[in-house]
């Protein structure tokens, strides 16, 4: 028969043991849960600007579709992180432009311009989907700003100043006065014929309110995730990449 006292210290045993927390584990501190949410934004940024220039060797090598997929990784990563948005929606809005979503493409110029408003590069490149929208005069207005903006001394025009000497130009504005005088002269035309037409009383009136070019008013369609291969690195300008 066992002793009562082995049975005593067994049953102590019991009570010896580490004690458990009804509440759960402790609540990290704020020293802890600040460090914690300062390493999150880091990895988020980092991989947010690897995704980004990723996507840049994509679009020039023309895969424009693994481009588009990257800048869009790149925008759901930096969303509310410290990064250049106006560099991501310009890159995404060119990228959109190059596949005929240009009514996208505005729309991440707008963005572009709301987050730097400075940025002549933005207009010019949002000019191009308005011509292709039949937004001519708008086209016209964001060529003028264009030009306006980049004859301010900054270090970014000079960058652009830079890449447009490498095309042949004096400088970034002589590039944006070509575009905007190739516009010009297009709206020119198209009021000229509109008056034509309307001068003709038995002319159909579907023929008269018919465009002179085509108008692509395309959206962009909701697809699966492409898959993104490797590619080789590739040299690319510091800013946007529509110039």
């Amino acid at each position: 028969m066992k002793s009562r006292s082995g049975l005593f210290t067994r049953f102590l045993g019991l009570f010896t043991r580490s004690p458990v927390s009804l509440t759960g584990p402790a609540a990290p501190s704020p020293e802890q849960d600040h460090a914690e949410t300062t390493a999150r934004i880091a990895d988020q940024w980092l991989r947010g600007c690897k995704v980004l220039e990723l996507g840049k060797r994509y679009y020039f090598a023309k895969r424009f579709t693994e481009a588009l997929k990257c800048f869009d990784d790149a925008i759901a990563l930096t969303r509310g992180v410290d990064i250049d948005a106006a560099e991501v929606f310009n890159c995404r809005g060119g990228t959109l432009q190059a596949l005929n979503f240009d009514l996208d493409a505005i729309d991440d110029f707008n963005r572009a311009i709301s987050s730097a408003p400075d940025d002549c590069n933005s207009f010019y490149q949002r000019s191009f989907s308005k011509v292709a929208t039949g937004d001519l005069s708008g086209a016209i207005s964001d060529l003028g700003e264009a030009i306006r903006l980049s004859r301010v001394d900054n270090a970014l025009n000079k960058v652009y100043d830079e890449g447009a000497r490498e095309k042949g130009y004096n400088c970034v504005a002589d590039l944006y006065e070509m575009q905007l005088f190739a516009a010009k002269e297009r709206l020119d035309f198209q009021e000229r014929i509109a008056a034509q037409r309307a001068s003709l009383p038995n002319l159909p009136e579907s023929v008269k309110n018919r465009q002179l070019s085509p108008v692509n008013l395309r959206r962009r369609a909701i697809t699966r995730e492409c898959e993104v291969a490797p590619i080789e690195p590739v040299d690319q300008p510091r800013r946007g990449i529509g110039m």
